[in-house]
């Protein structure tokens, strides 16, 4: 009785090496891809982290540089405080030899040159368009600089102060911000507060192009978490992280928000809006500021994916073809074993004049086929014994 092909020896067995095989393919596949799934995050991550300490530093660099100018502008303050009117030099000089800085301005502190009358803040700003620098003097029930908190804050903290951004007044939608350094006499008592304000134009421009992967975006913000860029330009001087991550209830954002805020570097995994992400950011020691890039998970992985992708589809069609070799060759194999089992059907009926197959090869078949023909000679020797008897 035959087998049918579904139930056959070579169907099994093939059935059987595909399984193996498929098994050992599946167990290689995965450790390959949490392998590399490892290195490529910690790739990610140290691409990225190396990418936003280089804006970091750059940034710090250029805050730096303002900080230097009115350093060295102070000592020349210090050697002209008897000439009032020949400050505006001064603050002329800081706008039109550090490009960063825009607008310059020395706020005295009240009736301290008593024929200035009680406010007298010498004050410049450089148009960049004309490069004209417009020179004004400001102080008034107006203008009580002294209760501003670009003047107020380094007056108490008693050190340099770097002021929130904010929207430039009649400057249009330009984001500034102040440095602020208190001067002291040599008793000790502020006379004075030496300002500089720059334009963040140029470095939000740089943070917004920083695109590590595709699909990612980068923004800044300030100390107190405002976005001074995002992707979502309605953003940018209207909300903080913190309000972002209160509107979607994302307890992860609200980490990042206070990891930023406390100056700390790191990466954090979240949900983005229902996308996997990673967050990637670092801080601004100089200014107290934040950076942090944000890119899906999807998108750091998608090379390793698509990778995986084409092995296993390369694998299937190779298996596929695998299968039909290995069943090919076992069914030549076993087409011996067929015949074999046909004829030993056949002597079972008494038919002794059976022709056994033709065997070429020297293996367990050929040993089969020596024992069964052996095992005929025998009963066909016994059986003429019997019937001469």
């Amino acid at each position: 009785m035959k087998h049918t092909f579904s139930h056959s020896f070579a169907t099994r067995l093939s059935i059987y090496v595909f399984s193996f095989t498929l098994i050992v393919f599946a167990t290689i596949m995965a450790l390959f891809y949490n392998y590399n799934h490892e290195k490529v995050t910690s790739y990610a991550i140290e691409r990225t982290h190396g990418l936003l300490s280089n804006i970091a530093t750059e940034i710090s660099s250029q805050l730096m540089s303002v900080e230097t100018t009115i350093n060295q502008s102070t000592w020349v303050l210090e050697r002209n405080i008897n000439l009032p009117d020949s400050l505006h030099l001064i603050i002329e000089s800081v706008v039109k030899n550090n490009p960063l800085i825009v607008k310059s301005g020395i706020a005295f502190t009240p009736n301290y040159y008593k024929e200035k009358g009680k406010y007298f803040m010498p004050y410049a700003s450089l148009d960049n368009k004309t490069n004209h620098v417009t020179y004004q003097v400001l102080g008034s029930q107006n203008y009580d600089y002294p209760c501003m908190d670009w003047y107020l804050i380094p007056k108490m903290q008693k050190q340099a102060y770097w002021s929130e951004p904010y929207y430039d007044d009649g400057g249009g939608n330009i984001i500034m911000s102040t440095y602020s350094k208190p001067l002291y006499d040599n008793r000790g008592e502020l006379f004075a507060v030496f300002i500089a304000s720059i334009s963040l134009t140029q470095f939000t421009d740089t943070i917004s192009l920083l695109k590590p992967y595709p699909s990612s975006y980068t923004y800044l913000i300030s100390r107190n978490g405002s976005f001074l860029t995002h992707a979502d330009r309605d953003k940018i001087m209207n909300e903080t992280i913190f309000s972002e991550a209160f509107a979607t209830e994302n307890h992860s954002q609200e980490q990042i928000g206070r990891e930023m805020l406390a100056g700390h570097t790191g990466t954090i995994r979240f949900d983005n809006q229902g996308n996997d992400s990673y967050a990637f950011y670092t801080t601004i020691p100089q200014i107290g500021w934040s950076v942090c890039t944000v890119c899906p998970s999807r998108i750091i992985l998608q090379e390793l994916d698509n990778t995986s992708r084409k092995i296993i589809y390369t694998f299937l069609v190779g298996i596929l073809i695998l299968l039909l070799i290995v069943y090919s060759i076992i069914r030549r194999l076993v087409r011996p074993l067929e015949k074999f089992s046909e004829s030993a059907r056949e002597i079972a009926t008494g038919r002794f004049d059976v022709t056994l197959p033709l065997v070429r090869s020297n293996d367990e078949i050929k040993d089969l086929y020596d024992s069964i023909l052996q095992f005929l000679c025998v009963v066909m020797t016994e059986f003429l014994l019997m019937v001469s008897g």
